[in-house]
């Protein structure tokens, strides 16, 4: 069963039962009205009776003339009679009509002094009322009876009305839930056939129901906020493709044309040759596996799941040290660090600080001439756990400070020395990554001074 239907059949249920209620209620009250106009009927006539024939202690007694039958009928009318019964509920005198001598052939019902009776095939609402009869009987009953069947006629005819308004209203209140279902789940189904559509190449498109402040429109608004994330994820993947890409083409080529020459000369080539290419081989393929690791790590910084822990930089900075202190010694510059005596705990990502860390310190040591310096230092404040490098380097030019921290961007300077230009970059998105930031400043001639800040909360 579809969503439609069913929300459709829910509705048209709780409409139906509404009317039902409304139906029986409507029956409940016509039939209380009927009854209640005829007991007061019978109630008025039976007080007629006793007042027209009073005897002594009127009101609770009748003179013995009411027990002649012709004085009876003076009350009764058509649909209507007056009898009075004895201590044995035997007729003593009645007026002239229907069953007036007979007793009840079925109670329906009795409450109080009224009673629902059926004397020949006719139903009666009749009323009791004990009175005496001085000087005849000590007890009897003076008993009043209308017939129903004007009511019960009016009554079913009414029914019959109700009925038909209901079964019309059970076929409107269907056709009404249908199309309020329609209504209510047109705006799923448009979210439907777009979800449908979604591929890489369309991911553009989005719903654009913010005017929309009720459940659909929050949910239109999951909705395209999902679509942004899958776009955001496409333009990463395909971002990385082509970055891998573009910095694979170079030592792929120089990887397949040491190969090539291998493969051509053979052992014809001289062993300095063989081992030239050989060794080209080797560092152009290292080059390709760093150059991996970089965008890869990238990649994963610029995730939004990445997820945080309790990390202690410290030992990340300990380890990001120790990965340059031989290349650092054999560029004869001097690499220090400066940790805090207490242990410094940070919400964050040990492997993505140590690869951003590690970035700062090798892109230091390789632009710091033999006889400088790098320091790397560990503080914290009440807000923030601040990572630094310094170094006594080239330093960066001016116009080059906006764009460092984009990818592949290479300055003047740089570009002599071997790299791939994504270091800086993941250093931003790690910094991002942790809800931090990264500065540097610099001068030319001087050094550079980084500082990769991520809050302590």
């Amino acid at each position: 069963m579809s969503l439609r239907l069913r929300v459709a059949v829910s509705f048209a249920a709780l409409l139906l039962a509404l009317l039902l209620t409304v139906f029986a209620s409507s029956l409940t009250s016509l039939r209380h009205a009927f009854d209640q106009e005829l007991q007061d009927e019978v109630v008025q006539l039976s007080e007629r009776v006793v007042q027209g024939a009073g005897g002594a202690g009127f009101p609770f007694s009748i003179a013995p003339a009411l027990l002649v039958p012709q004085v009876l009928d003076t009350y009764a009318s058509p649909g209507t009679f007056v009898r009075v019964l004895d201590a044995d509920r035997q007729v003593i005198a009645a007026s002239a009509g229907p069953g007036s001598f007979r007793g009840p052939e079925r109670v329906s019902w009795t409450r109080g002094n009224f009673a629902r009776i059926v004397i020949d095939s006719e139903s009666y609402m009749v009323y009791h009322k004990r009175v005496r009869v001085p000087g005849v009987f000590p007890y009897a009953v003076l008993e009043v009876g209308h017939e129903t069947r004007s009511f019960d006629r009016l009554l079913s005819a009414l029914t019959w009305r109700v009925a038909i308004v209901f079964a019309l209203g059970v076929v409107a209140a269907f056709m009404a839930a249908w199309f309020l279902a329609q209504a209510l789940l047109a705006p799923l189904e448009r979210m439907t056939r777009a979800a449908e559509s979604v591929d890489p190449a369309s991911l553009e498109r989005r719903l654009g129901w913010g005017g929309r402040s009720d459940e659909v429109g929050r949910l239109a608004a999951a909705f395209d906020a999902m679509l942004d994330r899958l776009a955001l994820a496409f333009e990463r993947e395909r971002r990385f493709v082509a970055d891998a890409s573009h910095e694979m083409k170079t030592p792929l080529a120089a990887i397949s044309g040491n190969a090539q020459l291998l493969q051509r000369w053979g052992d014809e080539a001289s062993p300095e040759v063989r081992r030239d290419s050989l060794q080209a081989i080797v560092r152009r393929a290292r080059e390709m596996d760093r150059m991996l690791r970089e965008m890869l790590a990238l990649s994963r910084a610029e995730s939004e799941a990445v997820a945080l822990r309790p990390t202690n930089v410290n030992a990340v900075v300990r380890a990001a040290v120790a990965g340059w202190e031989e290349q650092a010694r054999d560029r004869r510059v001097a690499l220090t660090v400066q940790l805090p005596e207490a242990q410094v705990d940070v919400e964050g990502e040990p492997d993505l600080l140590g690869v951003a860390l590690s970035n700062l310190i090798g892109n230091a040591v390789k632009f710091t001439p033999p006889g400088g310096a790098v320091t790397v230092a560990l503080a914290r404040n009440a807000a923030r756990v601040v990572l630094e490098v310094a170094d006594t380097g080239a330093g960066i030019a001016r116009q080059d400070l906006p764009h460092i921290f984009e990818r592949f961007y290479r300055g003047r300077a740089e570009r002599q020395v071997p790299g791939s230009g994504v270091g800086l970059a993941i250093v931003q998105s790690v910094a991002k990554a942790h809800h931090g930031g990264v500065s540097v400043e610099s001068e030319l001639g001087k050094g550079s001074r980084f500082r990769l800040e991520i809050p302590v909360n």
